[in-house]
């Protein structure tokens, strides 16, 4: 049983859900010298697994060190062909014994499992915090079941290791139910919050935010300046920006004051762990398919190891449109940065293409986009007659998209079903962009769905993957591809330059429009801490006005709204958001608020559609205790959904462009504000909500022979703890 004092909103989850990211059959159609590519890029990725680990929160190393000690005093030695034809350090051929590790900690069953649990999604997701609500999680086991097991480890690995020792100080923290208990800025005032690895010390959002004036004033650097930094905040009140790179480490940091702070800049943050991704990067080389990909692979290891930002690496890895494997990996997740992303965590994905579903994802650009300059150019626009705004509020034109069908091999923290990365010019305009569609990340809908009727659950059910693809192709596409920043720029004589008209009329007013971005100034500063659900949300709603159009549902088989099949295809695809919606309740607390982006995004569309008609949600009750969803009908589905998108939509896209965050922060917290009657829903959700999938992933590896050969792990918190003792190097 867990400690009694401990709520259970700081608990770890009481279940597991461990799904492997299937890729054998992908893989193995790879030609021997793509194999190898691959490997090394995964490779790469791993290594900077210990990067994520550290901005993932300031004790991320010493726990996973921590952890791997502990699990390596209970490998085996075994003789299986399985584990001898792989060598990766020292562990080749041992497998993990968990029956010794629990009988010499002495625990129950339950304590092993909860154990286990707790370890798994630490591994599964690089993090101690869950990254669907924002709080730590504290291990169900007690803490002192859990002594025992770093005592019993200690004991089996001997006098060399220093278990006990490194476990005392991350148990404190581990178990602390008073600080850092949610993902949040730190500050005097805010002992509950904790802003991961990224600000260590107690950073306030004004000290954040002053740093940010900083760059853009004193500095006068654009924002990607500032993604692969970190700050510390010195007990003298000093401010260090502490930026990631291999060269750096030992030299005097450059010293500044700025509104009456000292302020340091440092290179070297994290050396170890990039040089080792750069040598890895270096291997991969030999193994690129095309120039193009050597010069990216070249300029990914000139980046990294000056920690200087070469914008270059986008442009032309976007124009890699169609490599069988494909990858991206630098800082460039936002999601953990309590300021809206400005400082960002080290990601990385490496994927196999599916050609055969490329194709159907090419009929999707094809029905999106138009080319410009004649049919053999690659500059393209998105159609504008497919969304609510006009001509003057879209991209006059960027590099025509690639959309390609992939299977994960590797990923670091954060699992979506699809992505999209985009490259811009000097003037922060997006000039390309590729888009994926993760078809091993895909979850079902059961036919027994307890959040749907019957009906619809076998409905949704039926059709659940397609709504899925069209869903996540528009979102990625057309949603992220789509909408254009007003920027005024600086030319080489300081003369103000518009990317726009400056008498551009507001569709939402009819008025002028009077905000833009000024010189210096770009989405995520402006809107901050709101930026990236708000784009999230703009992104989603795209993507389901654009199914109302019959060139969409024409690439996946299905006829147009004026069908009644159509109307109701379009029906079970806004429901399945409407689920998801009443999902993401489990992402909110009633002290902190939203703690994801994407949940608080769901639930801002299913909100809107309930109060515009469009849906419904059942209050719990004694005879029905979990609320039930529904839409309109197929026959009401375009007079109710489509306007209520189409109106909410406009006024988001007119807001960032415009730099405009209030009139858009006004309308979200309309919708994403939890009442009690929406917290009655959340308990009764909970009340039959799933554990959240943990992945196990696969690790590539060379033979004796040079040839790449997978490894997969079995589906278990076991199979999880096994991948990573796999790849200890």
């Amino acid at each position: 049983m867990p400690e009694a004092s401990v709520p259970e909103h700081l608990l770890a989850p009481s279940a597991i859900r461990v799904v492997r990211l299937e890729i054998g059959d992908a893989f193995n159609r790879l030609e021997p010298t793509v194999k190898r590519y691959a490997h090394h890029l995964s490779r790469a990725a791993w290594r900077g697994s210990r990067l994520t680990m550290s901005q993932a929160f300031h004790l991320g190393l010493d726990l996973l060190a921590c952890m791997e000690d502990i699990f390596k005093a209970f490998l085996v030695q075994t003789e299986s062909e399985e584990t001898t034809i792989f060598s990766v350090g020292n562990l080749k051929g041992r497998k993990l014994d968990l029956d010794v590790l629990q009988k010499h900690a002495d625990l129950t069953d339950q304590e092993m499992k909860d154990f286990m649990i707790w370890v798994g999604n630490f591994l599964g997701y690089f993090t101690i915090f869950n990254v669907f609500g924002g709080n730590r999680w504290i291990p169900r086991i007690p803490r002192d079941r859990f002594d025992a097991v770093v005592q019993a480890a200690q004991d089996a690995a001997g006098t060399d290791a220093d278990i006990v020792n490194r476990w005392s100080n991350l148990g404190d923290f581990i178990y602390d139910t008073e600080r850092s208990t949610r993902v949040g800025m730190p500050g005097d005032n805010s002992p509950t919050n904790y802003a991961a690895g990224i600000y260590i010390g107690d950073v306030t959002e004004e000290e954040g935010m002053l740093l940010q004036r900083f760059i853009g004033d004193a500095l006068k650097v654009r924002e990607e300046w500032v993604e692969n930094t970190v700050v510390q905040k010195h007990a003298d009140g000093t401010l260090e920006i502490k930026r990631c790179s291999v060269e750096g480490v030992g030299d005097a940091p450059l010293e500044y004051e700025f509104e009456g702070r000292r302020i340091l800049i440092s290179k070297g943050h994290l050396s170890e762990h990039l040089s080792s991704v750069v040598e890895e990067l270096q291997l991969a080389i030999p193994y690129a398919g095309n120039e193009r990909q050597k010069k990216v692979l070249e300029l990914y290891i000139k980046q990294f190891t000056s920690g200087d930002r070469i914008m270059e690496i986008d442009r032309e890895w976007v124009l890699d449109m169609d490599p069988p494997v494909d990858y991206y990996i630098g800082f460039g997740s936002p999601y953990a940065d309590p300021l809206g992303g400005i400082r960002q965590e080290f990601t990385s994905e490496v994927s196999v293409q599916d050609p055969k579903q490329s194709q159907l994802y090419e009929g999707i650009v094809s029905a999106a986009t138009e080319r410009l300059d004649g049919s053999g150019s690659d500059d393209a626009r998105i159609k504008v007659d497919h969304l609510p705004w006009g001509p003057a509020f879209e991209k006059e034109k960027y590099t025509r998209p690639s959309f390609k069908a992939s299977a994960l091999l590797t990923r670091m923290r954060g699992f979506p079903i699809g992505i999209a990365y985009g490259a811009a010019d000097d003037e922060g305009n997006v000039i390309g962009m590729k888009q994926f569609n993760f078809e091993n990340m895909s979850i079902r809908i059961e036919p027994n769905e307890p959040l749907l009727h019957a009906e619809d659950a076998k409905l949704l059910s039926d059709v659940y993957q397609d709504a899925m693809d069209i869903n996540t192709a528009l979102h990625e596409l057309v949603g992220h591809g789509s909408g254009r920043d007003f920027r005024e720029i600086l030319d080489e004589n300081r003369n103000s330059v518009f990317n726009f008209d400056v008498n551009t009329i507001d569709p939402t007013t009819g008025e002028k429009i009077t905000s833009w971005y000024k010189p210096g100034q770009d989405y995520k500063t402006v809107f901050g801490p709101l930026g990236v659900t708000f784009e999230e949300a703009r992104a989603e709603m795209v993507a389901l006005y654009a199914v109302f159009n019959s060139a969409y549902l024409s690439v996946f088989g299905y006829p147009g709204v004026t069908t009644k099949e159509g109307r109701e295809f379009v029906r079970l695809v806004v429901l399945n958001i409407i689920i998801q919606g009443v999902r993401a309740l489990s992402a909110h607390t009633t002290s902190k608020g939203w703690g994801q982006a994407h949940m608080q995004m769901y639930h801002f569309i299913l909100r809107l559609l309930v109060e515009k008609g469009g849906a419904s949600v059942t209050l719990p009750t004694d005879e029905d205790p979990v609320p039930k969803v529904s839409v309109v009908s197929s026959d009401k589905i375009v007079e109710t959904v489509k306007p209520a998108i189409e109106e909410a939509l406009l006024l988001i896209q007119v807001c960032r462009s415009t730099a405009d965050p209030e009139r858009g922060r006004a309308l979200y917290e309309k919708y994403t504000t939890v009442d009690e009657h929406w917290e009655q829903i959340k308990q009764g959700y909970l009340k039959v909500a799933n554990p959240r999938n943990v992945y196990v992933q696969t690790n590539t590896f060379l033979t004796g022979s040079g040839e790449v050969v997978i490894r997969q792990y079995d589906r278990s918190p076991a199979g999880i703890v096994e991948s990573w003792l796999d790849r200890v190097y």
